[in-house]
């Protein structure tokens, strides 16, 4: 009778290692799915340290080549910079980046910060969609907001424009 038992517990532990085998085998694919694939990011940042100009940045952050990025914002996205570069970034948007490497950044001009916080809304809904070596990569959804960039310095005036004024200044002082 013993032996019975003893084989019956060896089978409840063998069924349950077989189990615990198996999700962890699930757990470290999709963490290894996780680390391979693309990850593509879209943000609104300045074009450089202390500039005003502010962009559209769309960004491949992860360790393999993302195919076929679809970007969706919600509203659409104006620029301030006139309707031609709207209508350029409406086709933009509308259009899927057929590649992206790792690392690669594409950045498109909205405008400048203080014309950006007047005129556009200050939140948008973001979805994007790419494929990596795996086929599509979970969608990417999340919210941009400028209010986090308000009071920063895309909104104040860049080093550049000081320096032109501190010239200016030191220019009228030598002529008196």
């Amino acid at each position: 009778m013993t032996e019975w038992v003893a084989v019956a517990l060896s089978g409840v532990a063998i069924v349950l290692t077989f189990y615990n085998f198996q999700t962890e085998f699930r757990f470290t694919r999709r963490v290894y799915r996780e680390q391979v694939n693309p990850y593509v990011v879209v943000d609104l940042v300045p074009r450089a340290p202390e500039s005003q100009m502010l962009c559209l940045s769309i960004t491949n952050t992860g360790s393999t080549v993302a195919r076929n990025v679809k970007v969706q914002i919600d509203p659409p996205l104006r620029t301030t910079l006139g309707s031609d570069q709207d209508a350029r970034l409406e086709r933009t948007l509308c259009c899927p980046i057929s590649v992206m490497p790792p690392g690669r950044r594409v950045l498109y001009n909205v405008g400048l910060g203080s014309d950006v916080f007047a005129v556009l809304s200050p939140k948008y809904s973001v979805k994007v969609d790419a494929e990596g070596p795996f086929g599509a990569v979970e969608t990417l959804c999340y919210e941009v907001d400028l209010n986090a960039l308000k009071g920063a310095a895309v909104e104040s005036e860049t080093i550049v424009g000081q320096l032109m004024n501190i010239a200016g200044h030191l220019k009228g002082s030598k002529s008196r």
